[in-house]
């Protein structure tokens, strides 16, 4: 008990010492400008007593929070002298959405009473209504954390105004207070505010005064303008962020040359499907790998093999089986033999299915084989090494003078720290103008992203070859393809990886329906049927769907409002602009 009393007696001593200096006087004068603008003089008495300070500190706020959006008054300091017109020491800063006036020198302190003229110029702070402008004005502010004895305000006009045309009103207390311990009259053109009590911590004196229109002049176009730039330049840095994303494709983004698209029989001879797929979009996607699959089994490395899996109602549900038919050997190009490889590592075959499969194949029987659905939340771990072994071959080719996968990264790297760079400016600095311009910028670096890999003029080039190889395809001519069916029996299944990569197997096979009558020996699919190159194609693209879902699939992973009318039942103590508060330092 003892401590407690203590601590209690500590804290009420300090609490005391804090505060124990006070306002003796706060007085503002306004005086309304016709362009809407209006010069602040606020006389600020402050006893200190037997204290020792620096001065004090003055927090205005120019900001001010609307529904979607934030409104910001312009306050220009003019000076800040005392009662003998001797400037003092200042420094100005923004401190989030409130200005900060520091009075008084670091090297030197002050007691006693001591008065504070400040002067400031504000712009865009007279509300303009249908029938009526206004001034509504937080004199004191509600974040004064001393009391004030006294507070007063006078608002002139730029002109004589007929006193039945005035409306005054004046609030009192902290913020939201609707208390009127308050005097508003308009006399001689000037409205007069004086609070009837004094003002306690974190109590305020706000006024109201509305005025005909056509007294102020609203702020042009003109001048909108002009506080749109002033406030909204840090959305150069959007503007700054397209020309460097620009100049960066055109110098290191884009291929070096252009050539047209011409139709082209077969496919460039030294890029397997994985690579023409690649070259052509600069990207290794799961449609890629999964072609490397039909891609070995028409070499003789691999038989695809489809089976019933089980029932569903009415409806059978097909799984495929791999089956090896060779080991990787010289012919192979590295990310090939992963692939094979990486295959038989992960997958494995269930009795059942194994039994199946001899009665299916009998050719299968002793063979290494494993099925597809068992690669899931498994193989995944080896898709990254086989899409480098790609990017590092093409690259060492010369396709690519870099990995595009890496280029890729980097940009949408700077897009995702220029993104959440703005989100938190917003959030937590309400810095609405800057994150208006870096989450665009931001966003439109993610999407630049995609175009930033480029390729060599090799690279160009099989690129080129490769479009014309599916142009082929999509405008095939039946007749052409019997005439390249005769000089090369093996056209259809030898091609059809390329087709697969490209994304035009259906078309493929459409082309050669009624020339072929016999499936490859590399895929054993449902007994009985008559083959037909669109039924075997859509077989097969089940079989590689399926085994591409299977391959990718991983595990789960466990302020202040201001803008309101003091008038019509909506006005309240700190309801205005201006105000704010401030303190002694």
């Amino acid at each position: 008990m003892k401590s407690l009393r203590l601590a209690l007696i500590v804290v009420l001593l300090i609490s005391t010492h804090a505060f124990a200096y006070y306002i003796e006087s706060f007085n503002s004068s306004i005086r309304i400008l016709p362009n809407s603008d209006f010069w602040v003089d606020e006389e600020i008495i402050v006893n200190f007593g037997n204290e020792q300070r620096h001065g004090i500190y003055r927090d205005i706020p120019y900001k001010y929070d609307l529904p979607m959006r934030k409104y910001r008054v312009r306050i220009a300091v003019d000076r800040v002298v005392d009662e003998a017109g001797k400037e003092y020491q200042t420094k100005i800063s923004k401190r989030g959405d409130y200005l900060n006036i520091r009075i008084g020198s670091p090297n030197f302190k002050v007691t006693g009473k001591q008065v504070y003229h400040l002067r400031y110029r504000v712009e865009n702070a007279i509300l303009f209504f249908n029938d009526h402008d206004e001034l509504y004005w937080n004199v004191t502010g509600t974040e004064w954390e001393c009391e004030i004895k006294a507070a007063s305000a006078s608002v002139h006009l730029p002109e004589s105004v007929d006193e039945k045309d005035i409306r005054t009103t004046c609030f009192t207390g902290a913020y939201g207070s609707e208390s009127r311990n308050c005097k508003a009259q308009f006399v001689d053109d000037r409205g007069f505010f004086i609070a009837t009590k004094s003002l306690g911590t974190y109590e305020n004196l706000s006024i109201g005064l509305a005025f005909p229109k056509g007294i102020v002049e609203k702020p042009g176009f003109a001048r909108w303008l002009r506080w749109y730039f002033v406030d909204m330049w840090p959305f150069l840095l959007l503007i700054l962020c397209i020309v460097w994303l620009l100049s960066t494709w055109l110098a290191r983004g884009r291929d070096p040359i252009k050539m047209s698209i011409a139709p082209r029989y077969e496919p460039p001879s030294d890029l397997s499907p994985a690579e023409a797929g690649t070259v052509i979009d600069e990207r290794v996607d799961i449609r890629d790998m999964t072609s490397t699959i039909v891609d070995l089994a028409v070499r003789g490395y691999l038989k695809i093999v489809e089976i019933e899996k089980k029932k569903i109602i009415f409806f059978k549900k097909a799984d495929y089986i791999l089956v090896r038919l060779k080991d990787s050997d010289d012919e192979l190009k590295p990310f090939e033999s992963k692939m094979l490889d990486g295959l038989f590592t992960r997958g494995s075959i269930e009795s059942a299915d194994k039994s199946q499969l001899e009665l299916i194949c009998p050719d299968c029987k002793g063979r290494e084989a494993i099925a597809t659905s068992s690669l899931k939340e498994k193989f995944y771990i080896e898709l990254p090494k086989i899409r480098d072994s790609i990017y590092k071959r093409l690259v060492k080719e010369k396709y690519f003078p870099s990995c595009p996968e890496e280029i890729r990264q980097k940009y949408t790297t700077f897009g995702v720290i220029i993104l959440i760079a703005g989100f938190v400016l917003a959030m937590v600095a309400s810095n609405w103008a800057f994150a208006a311009s870096l989450m665009p910028a931001g966003i439109i670096t993610l999407l630049a992203a995609k175009k930033m890999p480029r390729k060599t003029k090799k690279g160009t080039i099989a690129a080129v070859n490769v479009a014309g190889f599916e142009e082929f395809i999509r405008r095939v001519e039946k007749d052409r393809i019997e005439r390249m069916a005769i000089e090369d029996p093996t056209i259809f299944e030898r091609l059809l990886p390329y087709a697969m990569a490209l994304g035009v197997a259906d078309q493929w096979a459409e082309a050669f329906e009624g020339i072929f009558k016999e499936a490859p020996r590399w895929f054993v699919g449902p007994s009985g049927q008559r083959f037909s190159p669109n039924v075997f194609v859509y077989n097969l693209g089940s079989a590689v769907q399926s085994t591409g879902s299977a391959m990718s699939a991983r595990p789960r992973s466990s302020g202040a409002s201001g803008g309101n009318s003091s008038f019509g039942g909506g006005g309240f103590s700190g309801g205005g602009f201006g105000g704010g508060g401030g303190g002694a330092w």
